[in-house]
């Protein structure tokens, strides 16, 4: 059983604030599944007890339980943590026969059984009617009308056949959902080329050369080793001047958990229409005709459905498209004028990106990194967090998964301890890609106080090859700020309950605090501040922010449209399944890259095949909510601008109110009107984007 640490602190008004902290040390993956057993043992008797009760108050409802839910959580939280980061330490929880998969299925099995029970159902209904709902605080009443209406989306008034069917279908589509992300992460850990001539690596930085230096080391091999971890992909497909590595790279990696590799030992083709049909199915069954519906019930845009959705996308794809168009030729132009390639192919757009934006710009993001030192972009972080929230960082020694890993604790402008989270900055063998933030912990009224919440940062910065600073390249620094804003929001609610905190909001609204964030990553002030260049210790020029800026809507367009074919795959994947007629997701991809993208798609690309945001990260019939959130975002920003001080601690302390300390208490709606003093402005989006004027 993994061992917990609580640190206590009393505010200046003598109230106690708890935070539990793990020991890594104690970490068995032997002890999870006999643990979550009796947990969901003595859950089950708790839920039969709880329904079983003429009267119910709030606390046997809501407070009773959540005591039960935390010592779940602190249990599946460390396990799915080490699961996503740590696979080759912790080989056991993977894969469809791992602990992971099987923990898992308990708790899909268990939340099924809650979320269908209609014992506690009606003991809901049965509170509403008493005097104690009426007086509760409107967080406490959403709370129960949320769980209500839970409830219902659940299926708790089908039949026991039909319950019985929908169980079986979640149990699937849990498992399902994991087989896929196996299957994507032991595909990309396969491919590896060996590279012992370094001049096959010509153009391609020495940061990065010594990094893949240092993976052919660990495998006992000379010259260099090429994987498709992100930093590596990134690295050849930007930089390298051979069109045959590029392209053997970007065959690949367009073809991860495909037929076209590894013998089609993972395959993600049939998961995936396994996946499609278990949502159809489980949508029809809940009286949704399609698991779009399903989707959207619980988002922000279930005012507009899924044709406002659509539309939403079409508004976008009509001002992009033009733009992507004049960009694409432009680029085309220059390719061949430049760098005599006159065949343009999927594997070259990065690599004239780059080239052209350097010779329109003089933006080497070679030359940006050296002046990113992740020390000092942390303190810069953690200052404009203290200017604009009012907060206080302090960085701290205690138990970790790995070495490297940093921990902060966070206190508010009356010394009060808010909450804690670990960093864990650097890509590597067995950790996921990408980068996300997870809750460990959320806060909750304790008998002598409160506790504290506890968040993990994650993300795949490359890792210095000589174990001195890291340094990072912009695009690092966004995807820092941009985690820090989900960080945040979660540290600075101020909800009593677990299921009031962030991690309940609505799906197309959780983006909104951390692209909102990404917006001082462009801050001339900002940027000079958390500078310090590698060997001459000088801050980046003004000059070189000038043209970064310039360079930041050089082809948005083209940025902009591969966003919303993202979206309108997702949408139209969800949207328009029929099980007599399944859609081919590749084939539907292909389709709308040929006919709404202007750029060259890759003549093999099995992109869906890993596309794990919306088969297994949350996301399915939901990936427009990145766009949605950043109107969200960029309409949030413009109340710093026209207060005239983007640092303004005025604006930003009364950002955390509205919008990130109530969490999930009230609808995000009406957190940003409070907050904006009115609904979104949809033109805030397309100038954010740069495809209209201010």
């Amino acid at each position: 059983m993994m061992k917990f640490t609580h640190k206590r602190t009393v505010t200046p008004s003598g109230k106690i604030r708890v935070l539990t902290l793990p020991d890594w040390d104690t970490f068995s993956s032997a002890t999870v599944l006999p643990e979550l057993e009796a947990l969901m043992l003595e859950g089950r008797a708790m839920i039969e007890r709880i329904a079983a009760i003429p009267s119910p108050t709030f606390a046997e409802l809501v407070t009773d339980s959540e005591d039960l839910f935390e010592r779940l959580s602190l249990v599946v939280g460390p396990m799915g943590h080490l699961n996503a980061t740590m696979q080759k330490k912790y080989p056991e929880l993977k894969g469809p026969e791992g602990i992971n998969a099987k923990a898992s299925q308990l708790l899909t099995n268990f939340s099924s059984d809650l979320s269908l029970h209609e014992g506690l159902y009606f003991a809901h209904l049965r509170f509403v009617k008493s005097a104690e709902y009426a007086g509760l605080a409107s967080a406490e009443r959403h709370l129960i009308d949320r769980t209500i209406k839970e409830f219902t989306l659940a299926g708790v008034g089908l039949s026991p056949e039909e319950k019985a069917k929908l169980k079986l279908l979640n149990d699937e589509g849990s498992a399902l959902g994991i087989a896929f992300s196996d299957n994507d992460l032991e595909s990309t850990d396969a491919w590896q080329k060996h590279v012992l001539d370094e001049a096959v690596l010509a153009g391609v930085p020495d940061s990065d050369k010594s990094r893949m230096k240092d993976a052919a080391k660990e495998k006992s091999l000379e010259g260099f080793l090429i994987t498709l971890q992100q930093p590596d992909v990134m690295a050849i497909f930007t930089y390298a001047l051979s069109r045959e590595l590029r392209e053997e790279v970007q065959r690949g990696y367009a073809t991860v958990a495909s037929e076209l590799r590894d013998e089609g030992k993972w395959d993600n083709a049939p998961v995936m229409r396994s996946i499609l049909r278990n949502a159809h199915e489980s949508a029809r069954l809940l009286g949704h005709p399609t698991y779009a519906d399903k989707s959207l019930a619980t988002k922000m845009a279930a005012s507009v459905g899924v044709e406002g959705v659509r539309k939403f996308t079409d508004d976008l794809i009509v001002l992009a498209r033009p733009k992507a168009e004049v960009e694409f030729a432009a680029m085309k132009a220059f390719a061949a004028k430049e760098l005599g390639i006159t065949d343009f192919m999927p594997w070259d757009f990065s690599f004239v990106y780059e080239r052209m934006m350097q010779a329109l710009y003089r933006v080497d993001q070679e030359k940006v990194r050296e002046y990113f030192p992740f020390g000092k972009v942390m303190s810069g972080l953690t200052t404009l967090l203290e200017r604009i929230y009012g907060v206080r960082i302090i960085e701290g020694a205690v138990s970790v998964w790995r070495e490297g890993v940093k921990f902060y604790e966070v206190y508010d402008g009356e010394n009060v301890l808010r909450g804690a989270f670990y960093a864990d900055m650097y890509a590597r063998e067995g950790k996921r890609s990408g980068a996300w933030m997870d809750v460990l912990i959320a806060s909750r009224h304790l008998l002598d106080g409160m506790q504290v919440p506890l968040a993990y940062l994650n993300c795949n910065a490359s890792r210095p090859s000589d174990g001195g600073e890291a340094y990072l390249t912009h695009g690092d620094v966004e995807t820092l700020f941009h985690e820090s804003g989900h960080v945040f929001h979660h540290l600075m609610g101020l909800t009593e309950h677990p299921d009031l905190s962030m991690n309940h909001v609505e799906w197309d609204t959780v983006e909104l605090p951390s692209q909102f964030l990404e917006n001082w990553c462009w801050d001339k002030e900002m940027l000079q501040f958390m500078s310090e260049h590698k060997e001459t210790k000088e801050v980046i020029p003004l000059e070189l922010i000038e043209r970064m800026l310039a360079a930041k809507y050089f082809n948005t367009g083209l940025v902009t449209l591969r966003q919303l074919c993202l979206g309108y795959f997702d949408l139209e994947l969800y949207s328009k399944y029929d099980p007599a007629n399944p859609i081919d997701p590749n084939a539907l991809w292909e389709h709308i890259v040929t006919t709404i993208e202007v750029r060259p798609s890759h003549p093999e690309s099995r992109f869906p095949n890993s596309f794990s945001h919306i088969f297994a990260g949350g996301y399915s019939a939901g990936y427009f909510s990145y766009m949605w959130a950043l109107g969200l975002a960029a309409d949030a920003r413009r109340v710093f601008d026209e207060s005239g001080d983007i640092f303004s601690r005025a604006v930003g302390e009364r950002f955390v109110k509205e919008v990130l300390a109530p969490g999930s208490s009230r609808p995000m709606a009406e957190s940003f009107r409070a907050f904006r003093g009115r609904d979104l402005d949809p033109k805030a989006l397309a100038i954010h984007l740069g495809l209209i004027e201010k």
